[in-house]
């Protein structure tokens, strides 16, 4: 077992934007499938530095997050995607979302595990084992 650090998962997600600029992604939120798909094949495999494996694991992870809730007209990855990349509070999402706050809190951290099961198995599937693994406990 090697010993990779593990961090939480909105760690992570802080750095994103930083990694995206460092790594000259222009597009640092897609807002479709086919969005996702252009980003990460415009990431050269042969010159895949660590943030590039970063923004990837990310965008797989983020991608796995399904968009239908319970309830019709809720996406749980566009919560997700506001809450932790474009950093808006949990009182506005549920405020947008026509939802309470309780019920925004736990599709976050519905979103959350989700992502987190979908980074670790990026990280696998793409054979980025020295990436840092991340946690959904520890979150706030």
């Amino acid at each position: 077992m090697n010993n990779v650090e593990t961090i939480p998962a909105t760690m992570l997600l802080k750095s994103y934007p930083r990694m995206c600029r460092l790594t000259g992604v222009q597009e640092t939120m897609p807002e479709s499938n086919e969005h996702f798909m252009n980003i990460l094949q415009s990431i050269d495999s042969e010159k895949i530095t660590q943030g590039a494996k970063y923004i990837v694991c990310i965008l797989d992870a983020i991608n796995s997050i399904p968009e239908k809730w319970k309830r019709p007209g809720i996406n749980p990855r566009e919560l997700f995607i506001s809450r932790y990349i474009k950093g808006q509070k949990v009182q506005e999402l549920a405020f947008d979302a026509g939802i309470c706050t309780n019920t925004s809190r736990v599709i976050q951290k519905y979103s959350l595990n989700y992502f987190v099961e979908g980074y670790q198995q990026a990280k696998e599937k793409r054979g980025f084992t020295d990436l840092v693994s991340i946690t959904a406990s520890g979150n706030k």
